[in-house]
């Protein structure tokens, strides 16, 4: 009998120390945050993505490598010394970060003499340019065409913008053309680092939405967006797994050419038409964070929210850029096919924000709604520019709702895009 339980003391030592050795293995191995850098390094974030579907240990060491890869207060530190203050004025503004600094930010890349480039309404110019000469430390810097006193340039492109202003505005950022922008501000300081190129934020001024001007840029690679809450890759699998953009602007600026040689000598494989069903490039309408995107939610720690337009507005409880939407199509030429982006503005009297979607039957069920709910003709714009912001109430927060709520009721079959 002794002897049986000293056997049974012994199997039992042994499976303690099995046991010590494994969870040795898993702290030292699979726990190991450089090892996963150094793993992760070499995979497309579409393949961490599927791994993390393989076990639940598996889909803990993703998000935790997920939470640092993409740590969106790391990646403004580049350019702000309180990241958190900005993406409040973000919030406050509805401002967008987009073009080639996102891209970097989702593709895990770094250009060394990249701008950060903001997309804003023309009613938050002012608050951002005066934060970023203020608490951020930016000098204004004019181009050629522009006045050099800030107050200057901002009061010239006051609506309704002239044919100079808009001009000027294309000639500082041809990639862009005169369409869709009313201008654009620079504004620099010496990086930290003596020896780095000088820190640029460029603030881009959309005549209309800000979202529009981000649908018509020259190719899909650079249709990616950061809000205060969320980051979007638009066409995930295509920009940061397969490295292909395709171009899909009806028009094309001058400075279209230019700007794709740039991402081909970055890797990217420029397209100019696909077939129907080709799964990089999901032809007809989308709406931004549908299962098509590549959705990031950023952590709101530290970050003002819920702000109102004014104090007879509801404050909204996420950014407006969460309403859009847009259809990609194909564009049949006398000699050639071509895609492109589509979409329509809704805006209204009632509404502080000016919206982009993919079709009129979106902003027709969010009009419905509103109107039940509150007896609001939302198709009245006439006196938009004329009344007193702090006095009128805006509708915001309840036709991002509506709009959202169309979108979920088309993923169940109920409606379409």
């Amino acid at each position: 009998m002794d002897a049986l339980v000293n056997q049974l003391q012994a199997v039992t030592l042994a499976s303690q120390a099995t046991a010590s050795e494994e969870q040795t293995f898993l702290n030292n191995l699979l726990l190991n945050n450089v090892i996963h850098e150094a793993l992760f390094s070499y995979l497309t974030p579409m393949e961490f993505l599927r791994l993390a579907k393989t076990c639940c240990r598996a889909n803990v060491v993703v998000q935790s490598y997920v939470k640092r890869a993409f740590n969106i207060n790391r990646f403004l530190l580049r350019f702000f010394s309180d990241p958190l203050a900005f993406r409040s004025l973000q919030a406050r503004t509805g401002t967008l970060v987009s073009g080639s600094s996102t891209l970097q930010f989702f593709d895990r890349t770094f250009y060394p003499d990249s701008d950060l480039d903001l997309y804003l309404s023309m009613e938050a110019i002012e608050r951002v340019a005066q934060w970023l000469i203020g608490p951020a430390g930016y000098t204004f810097t004019a181009h050629e065409r522009q006045a050099a006193s800030l107050d200057e340039a901002l009061a010239a492109i006051r609506f309704p913008p002239t044919t100079d202003v808009v001009a000027m505005a294309a000639a500082e950022h041809p990639v862009y053309g005169s369409r869709g922008i009313r201008g654009v501000f620079t504004f620099t300081k010496p990086a930290e680092d003596a020896t780095a190129p000088i820190l640029k934020v460029q603030c881009i001024v959309a005549k209309l939405s800000p979202m529009r001007l981000i649908l018509d840029f020259h190719s899909t690679c650079v249709m990616n967006l950061i809000s205060y809450e969320k980051a979007y890759c638009l066409y995930p699998r295509a920009t940061v797994h397969e490295h292909l953009s395709l171009m899909t602007t009806a028009r094309p600026s001058r400075g279209h050419p230019a700007a794709l040689a740039k991402y081909e000598s970055r890797g990217f494989g420029i397209l100019s038409f696909v077939g129907p069903h080709d799964p990089d490039f999901p032809i007809g309408a989308r709406y931004i964070g549908d299962p098509q995107c590549w959705t990031i939610p950023l952590s709101l720690e530290g970050i003002e929210v819920d702000w109102p337009v004014n104090g007879a507005s509801a404050p909204l409880t996420q950014d407006p850029v969460a309403a859009s939407s847009w259809r990609l199509y194909e564009r049949n030429l006398r000699h050639e096919r071509r895609m492109a982006i589509s979409s329509r503005i809704e805006a209204s009297e009632f509404l502080y924000h000016i919206y982009t979607c993919a079709s009129e039957e979106v902003t027709h069920f969010a009009q419905q709604l509103l109107f039940q709910e509150y007896g609001l003709d939302m198709r009245s714009y006439a006196r938009r520019y004329g009344t007193n912001v702090q006095e009128r109430r805006y509708y915001d927060q309840k036709f991002i709702e509506y709009v959202i709520l169309y979108y979920r009721l088309c993923d169940a079959g109920r409606y379409s895009l």
